[in-house]
């Protein structure tokens, strides 16, 4: 039980540090990168930092519920929408009114 307690710990602090998370810079290109399977869709957005390295910004993934029964290229569809919408929403307004590219 203590090596499963330790091994969530390290996870948890791998996953809150960086290199993983990094502030997002809205003067900086964005890259939103989508993906859906038969029963889930998920999407990253990301930044290339000043170590030239990409990092995580924002997330999110959910299963399917009605769209289970699209066709693949819809699914993927939507996960572009719902990526889109999601990790923008994430930023409040000032992300929307700043100078930005997404890629």
């Amino acid at each position: 039980m203590r090596r499963i307690s330790n091994c969530q710990r390290n996870l948890k602090q791998a996953f809150t540090t960086t290199p993983i998370l990094a502030h997002v810079d809205p003067t900086k290109r964005f890259i939103l990168e989508v993906d859906a399977s038969d029963f889930a869709l998920g999407s990253l957005l990301s930044q290339t930092g000043d170590d030239e390295q990409l990092h995580l910004a924002a997330f999110h993934s959910r299963k399917f519920a009605v769209e289970i029964n699209y066709e693949i290229h819809d699914k993927e569809l939507e996960s572009c929408n719902c990526g889109f919408f999601s990790t923008m929403a994430a930023f409040s307004r000032r992300f929307f009114s700043a100078d930005h590219c997404l890629q």
